[in-house]
């Protein structure tokens, strides 16, 4: 089983190196054992970096499933910090045009864009879970490349989008995936809800530490 674990950040996936290291075998940037081949790609913050690495990559190679992990913000008063999350659909956010009146109108409210070309389907990305992690509450997410931190763009989006989280990356993972036929699915764990901004309420230590026990959890598992 070949898997591509993505990230935007090095941090995001540090315990999970750790492990990898002290568990795999390392050699020309595979971790493997047995029967499971592990790549990890940090891409950097953002839809750019985001595109540009892993579509980089996926023109190189295919892979049994690629996981895309990281921290997010949650609009949902539902959801907890520490809580896990599977990615089942993906809207933009901020791409389009600001109108005089100061509306916001998106790409394809403006017509640039088919609301159906692929691989979008009614202007969403959508992907079905991977049944290894159906038991994590699936949600709609805002892929945004400036995170909502005043009350009035957070109204705004709530008014506009029905998600449940936000996140930089997550609908260029799904734009390469979707495009290449890849399988893949979108983990996020919830590091703060998305309120006027006050890092004092965040807590990034524990949804790390809770995202990557559970992908360690999950490739132990596929090793037994």
């Amino acid at each position: 089983m070949q898997i591509l674990i993505v990230s935007a950040t090095i941090l995001e996936i540090q315990p999970l190196e750790y492990y990898l290291k002290e568990n795999f075998d390392f050699k020309n940037n595979i971790y493997s054992k047995e029967h499971i081949s592990i790549e990890l790609l940090v891409c950097g913050i953002g839809m750019m970096q985001m595109a540009f690495h892993l579509g980089q990559k996926l023109e190189q190679s295919t892979y049994d499933l690629v996981l895309n992990i990281g921290i997010a913000g949650a609009f949902s008063r539902t959801l907890q910090i520490g809580d896990l999350v599977a990615v089942e659909r993906q809207v933009y956010g901020d791409l389009g045009a600001e109108q005089v009146d100061g509306a916001f109108q998106d790409i394809f409210e403006m017509q640039l864009m088919d609301r159906n070309r692929h691989p979008f389907k009614k202007g969403l990305l959508v992907n079905e879970i991977p049944s290894d992690f159906t038991e994590l509450q699936a949600v709609k997410s805002l892929s945004v490349n400036k995170v909502s931190g005043a009350s009035n763009t957070i109204n705004t989006v709530l008014q506009r989008y029905d998600v449940e989280i936000e996140s930089m990356e997550g609908i260029a993972c799904f734009y390469a995936c979707k495009y290449n036929n890849q399988p893949f699915c979108e983990i996020r764990a919830i590091s703060n809800h998305v309120e006027p901004r006050n890092k004092a309420n965040w807590n990034i230590p524990l949804a790390i530490d809770r995202l990557n026990m559970y992908i360690i959890n999950y490739i132990a598992k596929n090793i037994e």
